[in-house]
């Protein structure tokens, strides 16, 4: 019994309440790191144009919970995050190309070694089939090897079609925003502390909320070094079908003064 009431205050004290978030899902497409991050920069200004948003011009004065959350605009899918997330997808494309050769001295390795652990591919791969949004269907013509053995294309090749494999938004594409905007993003997860196996699940969301017990714990802190200039966004990733996925947090406006406080239940978990 000791033990577990070790464990379970121990769970306490590095975890987060949700309560001081306000949950938004966002399409399930893998795209969903760029839409999450659209609308968490859409509620991060008091501006309302794509342009002005990608470009942070108001940044740090948050519209209200009742502008952001649910709004036809953004919300789950929408053209105008559409729009924005496939933005953020071209920045952090550019970036990377431009950067994968730069040592990262936080991970200890280059942006090409990042990928390749991440995604499995080099950064030849990742170039070719990431300059196409995560979230569109890409069919490629591939060369089987093999010839028409009969018919008009006898001797031909055989060509097949093929769906591009996924796009999804990770680490490096988390670090490539971070750098490109000079932004910290905080990413957190759902946790929950199960007192009969004194184990801890992972914590369920449903209809935007957090079921009853859940805490939220910092998962990673990308761009450590700006969180002295600018304030950061949330995001929330969780298990889904075995797979990961994002959905956007918005901080409510009397839990401001708690940032620092999720930032110190990193730095000492």
């Amino acid at each position: 019994m000791a033990q577990e009431n070790i464990a379970l205050q121990s769970f306490e004290n590095s975890t987060i309440d949700p309560q001081l978030f306000t949950i938004e899902d966002v399409a399930n497409d893998n795209a969903c790191f760029y839409r999450a991050v659209a609308n968490c920069l859409n509620h991060a200004t008091n501006e309302t144009t794509i342009v002005k948003i990608q470009n942070l011009e108001g940044y740090g004065k948050y519209k209200t919970i009742k502008e952001s959350y649910n709004n036809k605009e953004w919300g789950y899918v929408s053209k105008k995050q559409d729009k924005l997330a496939r933005i953020l997808q071209s920045k952090a494309y550019k970036w990377i190309k431009k950067n994968f050769k730069n040592h990262l001295l936080e991970y200890d390795m280059d942006m090409g070694t990042m990928i390749l652990l991440t995604h499995e591919i080099d950064i030849d791969m990742y170039l070719d089939r990431y300059q196409y949004f995560a979230g569109d269907t890409i069919v490629d013509e591939v060369d089987t090897g093999k010839m028409h053995k009969s018919g008009d294309k006898k001797g031909e090749y055989i060509i097949q079609k093929e769906e591009m494999e996924d796009r999804w938004g990770g680490t490096p594409e988390q670090i490539a925003l971070s750098e490109y905007y000079k932004l910290p993003i905080i990413i957190l997860t759902s946790q929950k502390f199960n007192l009969r196996s004194n184990k801890i699940n992972t914590g369920k969301i449903r209809n935007n909320k957090a079921e009853k017990g859940v805490k939220f714990k910092v998962l990673q802190i990308i761009g450590k070094q700006y969180l002295q200039d600018k304030e950061p966004i949330f995001i929330l990733w969780k298990k889904h079908n075995t797979l990961g996925h994002y959905m956007s947090l918005y901080l409510k406006d009397k839990a401001k003064r708690n940032i620092n406080s999720i930032i110190h239940s990193y730095t000492y978990s």
